[in-house]
């Protein structure tokens, strides 16, 4: 998919898992809103699209699998991530972003921002984590 520069909307409410969904798609510069409220897995969903400079709200409730998730997506700048519960951390997750460097943003529900910010892993990017009411 190195080529594909946009994905249609798509109906993702039963989708459990997105392991690998986008993997590789180097020229894709964002993503429709997706429900994410079912998913488990976003193994490396978006590793290596360099060219991704958004992507939707996430609710990462039920996910337990995050690993290198946006690893190589040096255009993004930010992520939201919705959801009563702070999913499990990589530390792959951001590498190669601008998050990773510190010049991004990951929002999170406003009344999560603390618990983020505590949560091993994600503590280390306590500098750029922020409430969506922030964005």
């Amino acid at each position: 998919c190195s080529s594909l520069t946009s994905v249609p909307e798509m109906d993702t409410s039963n989708v459990t898992n997105m392991e690998v969904m986008f993997y590789g798609c180097s020229s894709l510069t964002s993503v429709p809103e997706m429900d994410t409220s079912n998913v488990t897995n976003m193994d490396r969903m978006f590793l290596g699209c360099s060219s991704l400079t958004s992507v939707p709200e996430m609710d990462t409730s039920n996910v337990t699998n995050m690993r290198r998730m946006f690893d190589g997506c040096s255009s993004l700048a930010s992520v939201t991530f919705t959801g009563s519960v702070v999913p499990p951390y990589d530390a792959d997750m951001f590498s190669g972003t601008p998050i990773n460097s510190g010049n991004g943003s990951i929002f999170v529900p406003d009344d999560m921002v603390n618990a983020y910010k505590v949560t091993s892993g994600w503590s280390a990017h306590a500098s750029v984590i922020k409430g969506i009411s922030e964005r």
